[in-house]
């Protein structure tokens, strides 16, 4: 279960990341979903995009720091997922 700092991260990066996307004209936010499932693991932040010519997904792994070792560790759980869901892309969001 995540603590409600945690929580809190993620919420401020939902709230970041769809403050950049709609800034985007040819893309429609069409879901975020919060501790989606993807294959055996728990993905942060799903979020599926309308584009002009297709939708896509976006897998989102969120730290409460960028350090190195966080973020390579972030990195190597965003690979899993694209073993899981090969056509998905990874985000990595960190304070």
């Amino acid at each position: 279960m995540k603590t409600s700092t945690a929580n809190n991260i993620e919420a401020r990066a939902e709230t970041a990341l769809r403050a950049c996307l709609e800034r985007v004209p040819f893309l429609k936010i069409l879901q975020i979903k919060r501790e989606a499932r993807i294959g055996e693991f728990r993905a942060d932040l799903l979020v599926r995009l309308s584009l002009p010519a297709d939708e896509q997904e976006l897998v989102v792994e969120v730290k409460s720091n960028g350090q190195p070792r966080i973020a390579r560790e972030a990195v190597n759980q965003l690979l899993r997922y694209k073993m899981a869901k090969p056509e998905i892309y990874g985000v990595f969001i960190a304070p």
